[in-house]
């Protein structure tokens, strides 16, 4: 038996932790970009609306581009699976719905 606490009680390491400030970024950066557009994006906007220091940012990514295709990649992922769950739902329906061959 590991002497370990289970994962809910443990804190989060270093790891854990930059995976959150990552995903604060990136989801500061889809607002900024719905909200403001493109041309208002700057390193120090999205670092202030993730709530870390603006030299933080470059912990996470190389520059703004970096954030921003990583925000992007992200939001095709999810489209990704949305699309695929909607298919999913719908193939049963149609194959109910089609006369017998």
């Amino acid at each position: 038996m590991s002497s370990e606490p289970p994962p809910s009680k443990r804190e989060p390491g270093r790891r854990g932790k930059r995976g959150e400030t990552r995903q604060l970024l990136i989801r500061a950066t889809l607002d900024l970009l719905r909200q403001e557009g493109l041309a208002a994006l700057t390193t120090g906007r999205v670092a202030k609306a993730a709530g870390i220091a603006q030299p933080g940012f470059y912990a996470h990514f190389k520059s703004l581009d970096d954030c921003i295709a990583s925000a992007l990649s992200e939001v095709a992922d999810d489209m990704r699976v949305r699309i695929s769950a909607a298919r999913e739902r719908a193939l049963p329906a149609r194959s109910r719905t089609r006369p017998p061959s």
